[in-house]
């Protein structure tokens, strides 16, 4: 009968394999049985041999549960002579699974059946349970060493009562097989991939920051290990971006890995939004095999112009002074304004006004988008919009506010100076660092409040959108939405650079276009009449205010004096020698002083000391005096003579002799180029 119980189970087991592949751990453990006895009466049995053979179901891959089906055969002998019992037993049960470490789990649960009992040559058979407890090694994914034991339990019934046939402790060292986990990977389930918007001139940005994001779940009932996940776009990446990794995913855990990407240049190609194959590879290790998969989506990609406004700082990436036709244009009317001649104005400031002026020139307009406006964009952060390269808005000769505040921007850049955004509610503007200290803006402006003051560093504000009314109104227009949102606080400043360090600047790819730039007349023309009202502007008040207290005083020497300063300042030459020489006769020094100043500026040098030596016959310790006559002889390399008047400013004025030290440093280059400096930044003679 018992062969029957043997063939019954062998169906059994053979079934469940071919139904429940991937699903099955198969037992099969050999091992010793140890009989005990929990009653006073001592067993009659000894130590024998058992074996089991066992399958655990579960229900599915990431489940801990299993329903369990066993087979088992035991001899034991008994303390009698040539006398031995056999238990062929068949059952099934519930277990659970714990995951111990990455390569060692434990199995436990119960057991109930039914048994064959065959010793003497009777037979009998009667329910019993086992409860087990195994250990696991796994040493790849279809194959674990097992170290197991178990209880068992069989009742006998003795006129309809139940009691004790043999309880027993059963000792086993096996193996556990898996079979078809040689074949496949691990179950993972992909949830909720999820793209933000991808923009072309943002590539470089998604190398550091997330495009989008994947959810990813381990639904397998053991942990994946050195899990290491990769993103990949074929037509617009040249290799995978590794995105994420993770030392150990739990079973039925999940994470949310963030997806970056390198993509290289060809995604500047797209002038239309596009959908693109973009593939997700992860790899990991499962039961000590080393196994990967991957998966497509669709990745919407945006045209190389579209930008979203949820970070106004993001326009800095369309900011190009690298591009080759912003360099042309800026440093040939940088370079023209440069050689134009010196003035006491700063430079950077004058470049700035040439530039402007050039653009004007070359025919540039502000025209406003009716598909993407500034006004309605910047008010919708989701919304897409679509903004010009500097050299798109240079070919089309237009744009709106935010592709002429780019082209600005990236044209000042390239001549080296700073620039800044500036956001106001609806519209988008720009302002340029020239260089200037807060001490230099007070001795060289006199309209200052059209100057930005942030910690000591000025700024000019322009309103680029005032591109054909000039420098001058564009800069007012400018300083005004300034003050109206800053009593508001209703603006912001984000200087370029500092967003440039996130969203780095992308170019086009080169190619040849035939833009007719203006002509160097053209440009220092628009230059020097643009300068020119900018100076009379900048004094107008002030010089109206000294010829009336020069008419009402009778011609007093120090506001004829003062008038003249107020010329030499602003580098007009002409008008403040006019005045100055109106004071010669009397012998006035400041005036002998500033005559030798602008001799000193214009490069005649014997004249200028002429003009200071005059001056000290009247008043030989005045510190302009000796320094004038210093830098004269140092421009005229008479050094003796320099030494001997630098000693003496020495006494005179200590942090005179220490502002003009390279006087006694020798005739190096070093030395000379300051000299050179110390012409911009001359003091004139006021007597007050």
């Amino acid at each position: 009968m018992y062969k029957k119980y043997l063939l019954l189970a062998a169906i059994l087991f053979c079934t469940t394999v071919i139904f429940a592949q991937n699903k099955l751990n198969i037992q099969v453990k050999p091992g010793i049985s140890i009989p005990v006895s929990f009653t006073d009466n001592k067993s009659i049995f000894k130590t024998g041999f058992t074996g089991q053979l066992a399958g655990q179901y579960y229900f599915n891959p990431e489940s801990r549960y299993f329903a369990n089906t066993l087979f088992s055969y035991s001899n034991n002998p008994t303390k009698a002579e040539a006398l031995s019992m056999n238990l062929l037993a068949l059952g099934g049960g519930m277990g659970v699974l714990f995951n111990l470490l990455p390569s060692l789990n434990m199995q436990t649960g119960l057991n109930l059946g039914w048994y064959l009992g065959m010793a003497d040559g009777e037979t009998t058979g009667n329910p019993f349970t086992s409860a087990f407890l195994d250990f696991n090694l796994n040493l790849s994914s279809a194959f674990s060493l097992t170290l197991g034991s178990s209880y068992d339990y069989y009742l006998t019934n003795n006129q309809g009562k139940y009691g004790d046939l043999y309880q027993g402790i059963g000792v086993f060292l096996g193996a556990r097989i898996t079979p078809g986990a040689k074949v496949r990977n691990a179950d993972l389930d992909y949830q909720g991939i999820r793209f933000l918007p991808v923009f072309p001139v943002f590539h470089k940005y998604y190398n550091d920051n997330p495009l989008g994001y994947v959810n990813i779940q381990n639904k397998e009932r053991l942990s994946l290990y050195d899990l290491d996940v990769s993103f990949y776009v074929r037509q617009y990446m040249d290799a995978s971006k590794e995105s994420y990794q993770i030392k150990e995913l739990k079973a039925g855990e999940s994470v949310e890995v963030p997806l970056y990407g390198l993509f290289n240049m060809d995604i500047m190609d797209l002038t239309e939004s596009s959908l693109s194959t973009a593939v997700i590879n992860v790899s990991y290790t499962w039961q000590k095999t080393a196994m990967s998969q991957e998966f497509s989506e669709s990745l919407p990609i945006q045209n190389r112009n579209a930008m979203i406004w949820d970070d106004d700082r993001k326009a800095a990436a369309f900011v190009t002074s690298g591009d080759p036709y912003v360099l042309q244009f800026a440093k040939n009317a940088g370079g023209l304004i440069r050689e134009s001649g010196s003035s006491p104005v700063n430079l950077s400031f004058r470049i700035a006004m040439g530039l402007f002026e050039a653009l004007k020139d070359y025919g540039i307009n502000y025209v406003v988008d009716p598909l993407t406006p500034y006004l309605d964009l910047s008010e919708n952060r989701t919304a897409v919009d679509y903004l010009q390269f500097p050299r798109q808005t240079l070919t089309y000769k237009a744009g709106d506010c935010d592709d002429l505040t780019i082209l600005y921007c990236s044209l000042l850049k390239a001549v080296g100076m700073e620039t800044a955004f500036i956001t106001v509610p609806g519209h988008i503007y720009m302002a340029f660092n020239p260089g200037i200290s807060g001490e230099e803006l007070n001795r060289s402006f006199n309209n200052r409040d059209n100057f930005i003051l942030i910690e000591d560093e000025v700024w000019v504000p322009v309103e680029i959108t005032r591109i054909q009314d000039g420098f001058l109104d564009a800069w007012e227009t400018g300083a005004r939405l300034w003050r109206e949102n800053s009593e508001k606080d209703t603006l912001a400043f984000l200087p370029v650079d500092e967003a440039q360090k996130i969203y780095q600047p992308v170019g086009l790819r080169s190619e040849q276009l035939n833009l007719d730039f203006p002509g160097n007349e053209e440009i220092l023309s628009s230059y020097h009449r643009a300068f020119n009202l900018f100076l009379s502007r900048e004094i107008y008040t002030e010089e109206q205010q000294l010829i009336q207290l020069i008419k009402s005083s009778g011609g007093k020497s120090r506001y004829v004096n003062k008038l003249g300063v107020l010329y030499a300042r602003y580098g007009l030459y002409d008008k403040a020698t006019e005045q100055f020489e109106k004071l010669v006769p009397q012998g006035f020094p400041s005036a002998l002083v500033n005559l030798g100043n602008i001799s000193f500026l214009e490069g005649n040098f014997p004249e200028a000391l002429n003009w200071f030596s005059r001056a000290a016959a009247s008043n030989p310790d005045s510190t302009a005096i000796l320094v004038g006559l210093a830098r004269t002889n140092y421009e005229m390399e008479n050094y003796t003579v320099v030494n001997r008047l630098y000693d003496k400013i020495v006494l005179v004025n200590p942090s005179a002799a220490e502002r003009y030290g390279y006087l006694v440093m020798g005739s190096s280059s070093e030395t000379r180029a300051e000299s050179q400096n110390e012409f911009i930044g001359m003091v004139w003679d006021e007597v007050e």
